[in-house]
């Protein structure tokens, strides 16, 4: 059993340490298809229109006018999406029901998150640059995280049950990740209980919580 909770460890250990992927769209939406919901955000008006010269501030400014959200950054987080371009070769047309994955996807895959710092209107998003402590989370929770799916750089936090792992020797494990100085951890044992929280980036989490329950469902099969 103590093999088995190392070997997780080291799974999510990779994947908190992992570099954002390099595909800005979850795989449903790259395939073609996209979610009904936008969690609890407005509904894109329109389409974004992109091209090689424009930056991440660019972006974000297209991503106001379409939706309706104000976004907030400090000035160093200002300054570095101003000096940081979109990393794309040709124009780009983001149809309305894709403009939420597709730009959150990009600034994730830049190393910015997202927090919702307003959950009435006017809507205010904050975004995060890479180091920047402590973004807020909200808490989602585990059954609702497909409503989020569209927000893959929005910070959240969930819990988890894991009635066939030993989460205290996992907590040891992960102590490393539990005590991270930028307030993004990822996994942190609640008590004695048989309870995870996870914390990070929608996408980052959800991935999380993929491995986790397959892990905990080979366990109970065993």
């Amino acid at each position: 059993m103590r093999t088995r909770i190392l070997l997780i460890a080291n799974l999510l250990l990779a994947a908190c340490a992992a570099v954002p992927s390099g595909d800005p769209m979850p795989e449903a939406l790259a395939a073609g298809g996209h979610a009904t919901a936008y969690g609890h955000f407005p509904a894109p008006r329109g389409s974004l229109q992109l091209g090689p010269e424009d930056t991440l501030l660019d972006l974000l400014g297209a991503w106001e006018e379409v939706t309706g959200l104000t976004f907030s950054t400090d000035e160093r987080t200002h300054r570095q999406l101003e000096a940081t371009p979109l990393g794309i070769g040709r124009e780009v047309t983001v149809p309305q029901e894709s403009v939420y994955a597709w730009a959150g996807g990009l600034l994730l895959q830049h190393g910015f998150m997202m927090a919702d710092l307003a959950g009435a209107e006017p809507r205010l998003v904050g975004v995060y640059s890479p180091g920047q402590s402590d973004p807020p989370a909200i808490d989602v929770p585990v059954e609702q995280l497909g409503e989020f799916a569209h927000h893959p750089a929005l910070m959240i936090k969930t819990t988890l049950q894991l009635e066939n792992v030993d989460v205290r020797t996992l907590g040891n494990s992960l102590r490393g990740l539990s005590s991270d100085s930028t307030g993004r951890q990822c996994v942190i044992p609640v008590g004695s209980t048989s309870t995870v929280l996870l914390q990070g980036t929608v996408r980052m989490v959800t991935d999380l919580v993929e491995t986790l329950q397959r892990i905990n469902a080979e366990e109970g099969a065993e």
